[in-house]
């Protein structure tokens, strides 16, 4: 039996042959324009129509961002990159970050964000900033070293940050604010030489308004994460949060 090849227009095709059944599909690896480079601003390539349908995958290279790229789709973009080598790096005058995540069920995952020494305006601006909920982010790495923060979320239910290495920023590495059913899990972070570990916190999971259980934290998960000897990870003790197997030296403080 031989199930019929399937229109793919201009593209190309794969099939695999197994037994008596040939099976055809949409090779979306080699096909252009779902590989994107450097000369594509992801923030163009996100409401079209067949990134709702396959990874928008990203090759090696650098990306310099001048403005923060705002991704606001809700179809659940999967963005992965070619690893350590595929960089999106802010420009040197760019004093916002690198991506605004404001959609919902967005994936990211083997990508670098970076804000260096190159930058002209010292400590400010967050890497990666999110709003949506059941966002996740994996596999990356972050290089905070000229950043006030690596990542940032408020109102972000449902957030997943796992398997990443995040050096830097200056202030707060990952703050999290008002957001419910976080989980931060086995992650390294290396604060920056010189960083105010009183003054501030590896993960602080922040409220606006303790009292009230739509704006504080609740019900987050931080586990197996590996931060700076000597650094806090601060949560709110009204949150009924789970924090185990983060390494000794780590500082858990509770706030009221």
């Amino acid at each position: 039996m031989i199930i019929p090849r399937q229109y793919l227009g201009k593209r190309q095709g794969s099939s695999i042959t197994e037994g008596n059944m040939v099976y055809q599909f949409e090779d979306l690896v080699n096909t252009l324009p779902q590989r994107l480079t450097p000369y594509n601003d992801l923030s163009y390539q996100e409401s079209k129509a067949y990134f709702s349908q396959s990874q928008m995958i990203l090759s090696a290279g650098e990306w310099t961002v001048h403005s923060a790229m705002v991704m606001d789709s809700d179809n659940g973009i999967y963005i992965t990159g070619s690893g350590y080598h595929t960089i999106l790096k802010c420009g040197p005058n760019n004093t916002a970050g690198v991506m605004v995540v404001n959609g919902d069920d967005v994936v990211i995952e083997n990508v670098k964000f970076s804000r260096t020494t190159d930058s002209r305006v010292p400590n400010v601006g967050s890497l990666l900033h999110v709003t949506g909920e059941r966002v996740v982010i994996r596999n990356c790495w972050f290089d905070a070293s000229n950043a006030l923060n690596a990542i940032t979320a408020t109102v972000a239910d449902n957030l997943t940050i796992e398997s990443c290495v995040i050096d830097g920023g200056a202030g707060d590495i990952v703050y999290v604010l008002d957001s419910d059913n976080t989980m931060v899990k086995e992650n390294r972070i290396v604060p920056v030489a010189g960083w105010d570990s009183v003054a501030y916190n590896a993960i602080f999971l922040a409220s606006t308004n303790t009292g009230v259980v739509a704006q504080r934290c609740n019900d987050g998960i931080i586990v197996g994460n590996h931060v700076g000897s000597g650094s806090r990870i601060r949560h709110n003790n009204t949150g009924a949060h789970m924090l185990a197997g983060n390494n000794t030296s780590a500082i858990l403080v509770g706030y009221p």
